[in-house]
């Protein structure tokens, strides 16, 4: 408990009730307190593209042959990057 506490000081700790919507929305808003340089979409916003991406990468991994099971941080972040550069302006 005491290495939990260590790693939560500073942070504004919330509850999100098992919601991805509302998670979506916290972790926005609290990655942009963090990031002073633009303002990041809404968490409504982030939680669209990101169940749009859910519903797109069996397709990414089905090109390439993987299995979801088999991903890495590596494939997960190449794909994100390859959803946002096809479906982002």
């Amino acid at each position: 408990m005491v290495r939990l506490n260590i790693l939560l000081r500073g942070q504004d700790v919330q509850a999100h009730e098992n919601d991805i919507e509302l998670l979506s929305v916290k972790i926005r808003n609290w990655l942009n307190e963090l990031e002073t340089r633009k303002v990041m979409p809404g968490g409504k916003r982030i939680y669209e593209d990101y169940t749009n991406f859910i519903e797109d990468l069996p397709i990414y991994i089905k090109e390439l042959d993987l299995e979801l099971s088999d991903l890495t941080m590596m494939d997960y972040q190449f794909f994100v990057s390859k959803w946002l550069r096809e479906n982002r302006q």
